[in-house]
């Protein structure tokens, strides 16, 4: 269905907002699956990946709250190791590795 991945994508960045930490722990692991099987997907996250990592590991300047979210920062950091493994050599992943600066 075209747009679906579109739909899907803004949908999954809401609930990444949600305050409830378990839902957003469940959403990325949605977002996780979704990456590694549609390639518009998987653009659509790598375009928003600043959006992402803030909303689920945390910046520097805007830490998610502890002991809360330490679960949701783990899954993050592991998402992100697995898609740098498998698609940081790509030329449309580039910023993967800008990514790791978080």
């Amino acid at each position: 269905v075209p747009g679906a991945a579109t739909l899907t994508f803004q949908i999954l960045m809401d609930v990444l907002k949600d305050n409830d930490f378990k839902l957003r722990v469940h959403a990325l692991h949605v977002v996780d699956i979704l990456f590694t099987r549609s390639k518009e997907f998987r653009i659509q996250t790598l375009q928003n990946l600043d959006a992402i990592l803030a909303r689920v590991i945390g910046t520097k300047l805007k830490p998610l709250p502890l002991p809360q979210a330490a679960c949701l920062r783990e899954a993050g950091l592991e998402a992100l190791g697995r898609w740098h493994k498998i698609y940081g050599s790509t030329e449309g992943a580039m910023s993967l590795k800008r990514a790791y600066q978080y």
